[in-house]
């Protein structure tokens, strides 16, 4: 008999999900491009799909040169005219001014 707290949860797909999007992106991986002048984040959704990273409501991106690991929450989404999804736009968090990133659909 196993013991209540060592249970699996009852929507493992659900946590395997979180801790996926919890997955921080890599500045320097290729997967995000940077524009300063605009102070954002630029990346196109298949390639993040494509490489394990997911995002729903929220985003991490890690910066390896300066150690550091900034949040972005789900801010925007653009729909075209026929209703299908353009772009998801997240805002950092503890950033000010903020930083943007712009995760387009491809």
């Amino acid at each position: 008999m196993r013991d209540k707290d060592t249970k699996a949860p009852k929507n493992a797909r659900a946590d395997a999900r979180i801790r996926q999007s919890l997955n921080p992106i890599p500045t320097n991986s290729g997967l995000v491009s940077y524009d300063k002048d605009t102070r954002t984040f630029t990346a196109e959704a298949s390639t993040l799909q494509g490489n394990g990273h997911d995002f729903n409501s929220m985003v991490l991106l890690f910066n390896p040169k300066t150690n550091v690991t900034v949040q972005f929450d789900l801010t925007d989404l653009q729909r075209n005219r026929d209703g299908d999804l353009q772009l998801w736009e997240f805002t950092s968090t503890k950033i000010d001014p903020p930083v943007k990133l712009i995760i387009f659909n491809d």
